[in-house]
């Protein structure tokens, strides 16, 4: 069931029923996502998975860990008390968005008390390690979310930042808990776009979600994707657009809709300008947008090095050819291995690069930054 109210949309129907099959059936009560930042998880949740899930009688709920302003717990908290409120998925989330002090009405004492005697939570002060009240509100939320008497599928939407913080850690035991508890009627599904924070969260042996989930993959835009959006600008722009050069930017931006569609915000108010040309604005206007320079700025000269040497796709970071290269880019004496590894480790926390799962494979979460810090490699 398509989000009709966004004619730029793209519908990916026959996703979001496949990952909804496994729930629906029974074989999956928990599932996991990985896939690069910006390439179109949170749309596809709110507008594709989310109503089809609805669509088909189910309670969903939705909760967006990036970059929030409040806590975890806070928004777990938020998103459970307003998935029965008429408005849909997008409301929802663009309404918390807007909030600058929610507040929250519980019950209370521990769940089940009574209903009237309720206490107003200011979300936006919980902060640090959770309450034991405020972990048996969240309980008491999942429980009446997840109805007995009925289905509800939760939303977990950049779930790795739930191990960024070791305040966090009641938390999670107490998610985990909750939800193992009530596998036969709530599903969830964690989205991430971290490797590194997924695997904290669910590959380790000592991960606080270990084998909870499994993975399922998250396939690039196909060409369908761009025939769409090229129809929809021709209805509202007026504009025919050549396919053949459009295919070939989504191709270079990594299939990545929302540069894609920043590419064509530009033609919209330039409709002569040639494709190539607006290609190399977004990419242009992206550094400046997403603060490149002042992360580049923020790195070490060692840090800058590694960086440079990753975004070149190099296979054996800690080769003795790679530190080499790295010193003699540097003007100085070949680095450590153990010098190195500290380099790599600083862009791993700093969401810049993730590991594979291949042995010393790196990653940039944003592959356009990696193809920035490659332009300037000397």
């Amino acid at each position: 069931m398509p989000q009709a109210d966004d004619p730029w949309h793209y519908s990916r129907e026959s996703l979001a029923q496949r990952y909804f099959d496994q729930f629906d059936s029974g074989l999956s009560h928990a599932n996991v996502i990985f896939g690069l930042r910006r390439t179109g998880k949170t749309e596809f949740l709110l507008k594709d998975l989310g109503p089809l899930a609805q669509a088909n009688g189910w309670r969903v709920a939705y909760v967006s860990l990036w970059q929030s302003r409040l806590s975890p717990l806070a928004v777990l908290l938020h998103a459970l008390s307003s998935a029965s409120r008429r408005g849909s998925l997008v409301e929802r989330a663009e309404a918390l968005a807007r909030a600058t002090r929610p507040k929250l009405k519980l019950g209370a004492g521990a769940p089940g008390g009574d209903a009237k005697a309720e206490i107003e939570v200011d979300l936006s002060e919980l902060r640090g390690p959770p309450t034991h009240d405020a972990l048996l509100h969240l309980d008491d939320l999942i429980d009446r979310f997840a109805r007995p008497n009925g289905r509800a599928l939760l939303l977990i939407d950049e779930a790795q930042e739930l191990a960024a913080n070791e305040d966090n850690q009641p938390l999670v035991a107490a998610l985990r808990t909750s939800l193992d508890q009530r596998k036969g009627r709530l599903a969830v599904l964690f989205t991430g776009s971290s490797q590194d924070g997924l695997r904290r969260m669910f590959s380790r042996r000592d991960a606080p979600f270990f084998h909870f989930g499994s993975p399922l993959d998250w396939p690039p835009l196909e060409d369908g994707f761009v025939d769409h959006m090229l129809a929809t600008f021709a209805k509202i722009v007026r504009v025919k657009l050549n396919r053949r050069d459009c295919l070939k930017a989504h191709c270079a931006l990594d299939r990545n809709p929302y540069f894609f569609r920043k590419m064509l915000e530009l033609l919209a108010f330039d409709p002569h300008r040639d494709v190539a040309a607006a290609l190399a604005m977004v990419r242009e206007r992206a550094a400046e947008d997403l603060r490149y320079p002042d992360v580049w700025r923020s790195l070490s000269p060692l840090q800058r090095a590694v960086a440079q040497q990753l975004s070149q796709a190099t296979e054996q970071p800690f080769g003795r050819e790679t530190l080499a290269s790295i010193g003699r880019s540097l003007g100085a004496r070949t680095p450590t291995r153990a010098q190195t590894l500290a380099a790599i480790r600083h862009l791993t926390r700093a969401g810049i690069v993730s590991r594979t799962g291949e042995r010393g494979g790196y990653v940039f979460n944003d592959p356009e930054f990696g193809r920035w810090i490659t332009a300037r490699a000397p």
